[in-house]
């Protein structure tokens, strides 16, 4: 309702302030990561339980290279269009590696 009383301009104001407090969550999540890590010696270091599956890999690389592509030659028209669809590539690759390594519990 404050939106619409006071236009745009409180908008504006919102995100002058709610901008930076973003910035400090993201921080303070960092930090808190790596304190409940043990530190940054421990996730460098860390070596995953089982093997990464190369099917996996290859369609991570081919779905970003194909997104990302359309960003940097948006004369092709196919690489343009993938482009549009990159959006939701991060939540297709995510369906994709949960059925990769989905296990019956």
């Amino acid at each position: 309702m404050v939106l619409f009383l006071g236009g745009m301009n409180i908008l504006s104001v919102f995100s002058k302030y709610s901008s930076p407090v973003v910035y400090i969550f993201i921080i303070g999540a960092a930090i808190w990561a790596i304190t409940i890590a043990g530190g940054i010696g421990p996730i460098m270091e860390y070596v995953p339980a089982q093997p990464m599956n190369k099917v996996a890999c290859l369609v991570m690389a081919i779905s970003f290279l194909l997104s990302m592509s359309g960003a940097f030659l948006p004369q092709v028209a196919i690489l343009s269009m993938l482009n549009q669809f990159a959006f939701f590539s991060g939540l297709i690759l995510s369906f994709v590696l949960y059925t990769l390594f989905y296990k019956k519990q």
